[in-house]
């Protein structure tokens, strides 16, 4: 958490957007990162395409309650942003979200 807070000022201008689709359910979502080479890492994708598919399936209805969903390997959301903050050297967050 302390490497994730000293990259707090940073700006995340680049990312990428997840849809994931659940019956009637869909979860559009933005993952934003410093640079573009994070943004086409794999790591960077799985953690887009994980990330929509738990907000359809769990239906938040909004960024806070989004943030405290539980993933795979049972870390909630915001943990898992802060974990991959530290393997990816870089600030990342979910600026936008929408489910219909």
């Amino acid at each position: 958490m302390a490497k994730a807070a000293k990259k707090a000022d940073r700006v995340a201008a680049e990312g990428l957007t997840g849809v994931y689709v659940n019956g009637n359910v869909a979860a559009v979502i933005e993952v934003n990162a410093e640079t573009d080479f994070v943004a086409k890492n794999a790591q960077f994708v799985e953690l887009v395409n994980t990330t929509a598919k738990v907000i359809a399936e769990g239906k938040p209805a909004n960024n806070e309650e989004a943030l405290a969903l539980t993933m795979p390997f049972s870390v909630k959301l915001l943990k898992l942003i802060c974990i991959s903050q530290q393997l990816l050297s870089e600030k990342n967050l979910i600026p936008s979200l929408c489910i219909d």
